[in-house]
């Protein structure tokens, strides 16, 4: 052994190591994204995630002489009788197409890992190894250039006998892909892919370009599938495929698509899905990721909505409070004006002042909690006494009544941060999640006055969270 035997000190065996506020809040995290998982996975009634056998690959596209592209299917209805078909209508308010390279995944670190640990095994010159690496992307007949990476496995073996077993094992067994999965992004589409209502009303789709073999191989060692509902894979234009799949999956059932946002770090990608056949509800998104290769250069083309990693999860935070936002029914839009809401905004300004939408000629409002759940409450008489409406009901996760809710009538902008996040052990073991929290109140001159409440409230009890899920915020911002 290199250096010297570390000293030990024995521990007492009476000595208790209490765990401080963050390791208790990142169990609860943790536990909490178990819980949600095991939710979406075994326990939905809507829906519910696929066996093996069942997710077979589904061709794109009719037409032979298409780059191949193919659609998983993870989880989803299992027919398409009239009522599943009603449901799809009255549910589905938001479709998600994200990227995997560089959005979900980090997949430039995981290239540059497997680049270094080749090179440095074998004494291939790094430069030597990118010029095998483009000499392996061959072009489709769409033009598009492909990585076949077995093709650059067999250029390294002709200089380097022995190689492809060492690659192959390396691939295979040394180097977990889901490492790299980006934990940020993935918590924040399981929150965004819970189902409140037994209802889905945002569907996930992964949408990656590349050999099919490849990429179906590295997604499949992940645990990406866990948070979302179709994987499609695609050698061509990602544009085309979303039309056909908007075509398959809702316009030829005659059902009016939902809000369609996708999220790309590349600028060729982000150009092809500019000309998508979506006049309105849809929204272009560039993730800026500074460990992408080439993720951080401007796109080319206008309406487009970037979000920037500048801190950690800062990307997968706005990601999702814009997902969240687009839930409300007033965000059906033309693209311009979906733009036009976010383009250069603080998005954290643009989720609060949004946050609370009230429709006096509907006599409704609405609300996104900050667990992530959308609250309705349609008032039937504007002139209600807080008596006649119970309005000291609690309605929602942040502790809201039913008068915030009348009030908002009047005042749509209501502060939701909550202040102060800590987490102890009660006296009885289970963990409390302490936090400040403010409350609109109505003044006796009639007048909004913002009071600070405190709160505690069980979230593990025994080990297992009493609450699986009270602040997506917070779930999605502290992701390791």
């Amino acid at each position: 052994m290199i250096g010297k035997e570390p000293i030990f000190q024995p521990r007492k065996v009476d000595q208790r190591i209490e765990k401080t506020s963050d390791e208790l809040q990142s169990d609860y995290l943790d536990l909490a994204e178990a819980s949600l998982k095991k939710n979406r996975n075994e326990e939905s009634k809507y829906e519910r995630k696929f066996t093996d056998e069942q997710r077979l690959l589904e061709s794109v596209f009719d037409n032979p002489d298409k780059p191949p592209s193919y659609i998983d299917r993870v989880r989803g209805l299992l027919d398409n009788s009239e009522d599943s078909v009603e449901k799809q209508r009255t549910s589905e308010k938001v479709w998600l197409v994200l990227d995997f390279d560089d959005v979900i995944n980090k997949t430039t670190t995981y290239n540059s890992l497997i680049r270094d640990r080749i090179c440095e095994n074998i004494g291939l010159d790094k430069k030597e190894f990118e010029k095998l690496y483009e000499e392996s992307k061959i072009v489709n007949n769409e033009n598009k250039k492909v990585l076949r990476f077995n093709q650059l496995v067999e250029k390294i073996e002709e200089s380097y006998p022995g190689a492809k077993e060492f690659i192959n094992k390396l691939i295979v067994e040394e180097i977990d892909p889901n490492e790299f999965v980006d934990q940020g992004m993935k918590r924040a589409i399981l929150s965004l892919g819970r189902n409140t209502n037994d209802q889905r009303e945002v569907r996930i789709s992964i949408l990656t370009f590349g050999d099919v073999n490849y990429q179906k191989g590295r997604i499949d060692r992940t645990d990406i599938d866990d948070t979302v509902d179709d994987i499609i894979y695609t050698e061509g234009s990602k544009r085309e495929v979303l039309e056909t799949l908007l075509d398959r999956d809702y316009k030829s059932k005659g059902i009016i698509p939902p809000i369609v946002i996708t999220l790309d770090d590349s600028k060729e990608q982000i150009k092809d899905y500019y000309d998508i056949n979506l006049p309105n509800n849809f929204i272009n998104m560039h993730y800026k990721n500074p460990q992408g290769k080439k993720s951080m250069e401007d796109a080319a083309v206008e309406q487009v909505i970037a979000v920037k990693e500048q801190a950690p999860n800062e990307a997968a935070l706005d990601f999702y409070k814009i997902c969240k936002i687009c839930l409300n029914p007033n965000m059906r839009l033309s693209r311009k004006d979906l733009h036009d809401k976010f383009d250069g905004k603080n998005i954290v300004d643009v989720y609060k002042n949004t946050e609370v939408k009230s429709d006096l000629k509907r006599k409704k409002a609405s609300k996104i909690d900050s667990a992530g759940k959308l609250n309705y409450i349609v008032f039937n008489d504007l002139n209600y006494s807080k008596e006649d409406l119970e309005m000291d009901r609690v309605v929602d996760n942040d502790g809201r009544t039913v008068y915030d809710y009348y009030m908002s009538l009047n005042d749509p902008v209501y502060p939701a941060a909550q202040k102060n996040i800590k987490y102890f052990k009660s006296v009885d073991g289970d963990v409390v999640r302490s936090y400040d929290v403010y409350k609109l109140e109505k003044d006796i001159d009639g007048s909004l006055k913002e009071k600070m409440i405190h709160k505690e409230i069980p979230v593990m009890i025994d080990g297992v969270p009493f609450v699986p899920l009270i602040n997506a915020e917070e779930f999605i911002k502290n992701s390791k």
